[in-house]
């Protein structure tokens, strides 16, 4: 697997334990204290994702999320997460009792999502959603496309400024091509995470939305779960 942009990673052995910025001004990954961290110029500190320990491990254990009722997790369905950034979705949905698989494109995301997922159900899977659906039979199709930022709206965080650099958010064509063939793949429901006052994704009215103070998620039937 090509990990490699933007002089993204640098081996384990490579380095010193104690961490250094061979590429200060770039995204990329670096090896520090035993795991990979992101890091960008927007970033206060290093980027971390531990699937086992703080707010993620809680939100995990608690349950009964949003997201969780919107997949119907509950139901052991298999989830395919089409737009896995990161995998905190990914993992929550599996631990709520979800098949998850987990696909990234970024070759970069794609590297750090499948060594933070080791040790867990998630399957994960490097390359283009159109590349993969077909061959998976998925009951539900998760989508978190980034939704682009308007040079008016706040300023962007650190943390979507990385994601950016590896996987620029879809524009509207790919946004309408990537739901649609959703719809044709999954077997039972699309859901399609949104911030709450966005339009839906490709102006595609929704069956129904569970919503938040933040996000909402948007979900479209095809025929009814088990």
């Amino acid at each position: 697997m090509d990990v490699i942009p933007f002089k993204a990673v640098g081996e384990p052995p490579q380095w010193p334990a104690q961490w250094v910025d061979p590429h200060p001004g770039q995204a990329h990954l670096a090896w520090l204290d035993g795991a990979y961290v992101g890091i960008h110029p927007s970033l206060k500190q290093p980027l971390r994702i531990d699937f086992h320990a703080g707010d993620l491990a809680r939100r995990a254990r608690q349950g009964g999320e949003m997201l969780a009722k919107a997949v119907a997790a509950a139901k052991g369905l298999h989830v395919v997460d089409a737009t896995a950034g990161l995998g905190r979705d990914a993992f929550l949905m599996m631990s709520a009792g979800a098949r998850v698989t987990a696909i990234e494109s970024s070759p970069t995301l794609g590297f750090w999502l499948a060594q933070n997922a080791r040790g867990t159900a998630i399957s994960v899977l490097q390359g283009a959603a159109q590349d993969h659906l077909a061959g998976l039979a998925p009951d539900v199709i998760y989508l978190d496309p980034m939704f682009p930022h308007r040079q008016k709206s706040a300023q962007v965080g650190g943390e979507s400024q990385f994601l950016q650099a590896f996987a620029p958010p879809p524009d509207a064509t790919e946004q309408a091509e990537l739901l649609t063939l959703a719809l044709d793949t999954a077997r039972y429901r699309v859901v399609v995470k949104r911030p709450i006052k966005a339009p839906a994704l490709a102006d595609r009215v929704p069956s129904a939305s569970i919503k938040g103070k933040a996000v909402r998620f948007d979900l479209y039937g095809i025929r009814k779960l088990p």
